[in-house]
């Protein structure tokens, strides 16, 4: 809940992201996981609205960096505008596979066992 906020308020900040901004893009990450923590906590249908809810919230951190930031990162240095991209894509993609182990572990449909969600998750918190 602490480390995936700093993470996209790190590279809202490299492309000079007002603080407003930067505490959008931050707040929604941190309801994106909280959303997620908390659905996995309850029984259905519960936990599918919290989700839904951590979803729409995740949608809203990568519309905010493919239009938002990304018009910022235009403004910027080449290496800069280049880094952001990066950073961009590291992130997105590799927090793309969140929503679907939540889907196949116990919260979800449970095919994934408890052992099987924790190795993953461990194995892409050390990636990303």
């Amino acid at each position: 809940l602490l480390t995936t906020p700093i993470h996209v308020a790190v590279v809202a900040l490299l492309v000079g992201a007002s603080t407003r901004l930067v505490g959008r893009i931050a707040a929604l990450q941190a309801l994106t996981v909280a959303a997620g923590f908390v659905g996995a906590l309850l029984a259905a249908p519960l936990n599918w609205a919290l989700y839904l809810f951590g979803c729409a919230c995740f949608a809203g951190v990568v519309y905010t960096f493919y239009a938002d930031l990304a018009s910022l990162a235009a403004d910027c240095p080449d290496a800069t505008e280049s880094l952001f991209r990066k950073l961009r894509s590291f992130v997105v993609v590799l927090w793309l596979v969140y929503p679907a182990i939540w889907v196949l572990g116990p919260p979800g449909l449970g095919v994934m066992d408890a052992e099987t969600t924790t190795l993953v998750v461990s194995y892409i918190d050390i990636v990303s």
